[in-house]
């Protein structure tokens, strides 16, 4: 098994490189865990229910359906998400404009 702290290294290089940045990688990314809950969802429920003791039922909706749930809203409002936002500034800026 894979070092815990080697893991949050990788995705701390991956974060300061500036690939997470681009949102085909966002989409490729929930497309990824939307595939891996598919894929693995028989073994997700043995270990929910070997840890938590959640019965296969209970985690399907709970857990498994509300992740999917929620990687599908991310993936349907992400180009709405990542779409620059005007905010306000300070006066002493005036006449200044400032994007987030």
């Amino acid at each position: 098994m894979t070092n815990f702290s080697q893991v949050v290294e990788r995705a701390r290089e991956a974060f300061r490189s500036g690939r997470t940045r681009n949102v085909e990688f966002r989409r490729n990314q929930l497309r990824s865990l939307r595939r891996l809950l598919d894929e693995n969802q028989l073994d997700i429920l043995d270990a929910l229910y070997a840890d938590l003791h959640k019965s296969k039922h209970e985690a399907t909706i709970l857990e498994i359906n509300t992740l999917r749930a929620e990687v599908d809203v991310a993936l349907f409002n992400l180009d709405d998400w990542v779409k620059p936002q005007k905010v306000g500034v300070c006066s002493f800026v005036d006449p200044s404009t400032a994007d987030v």
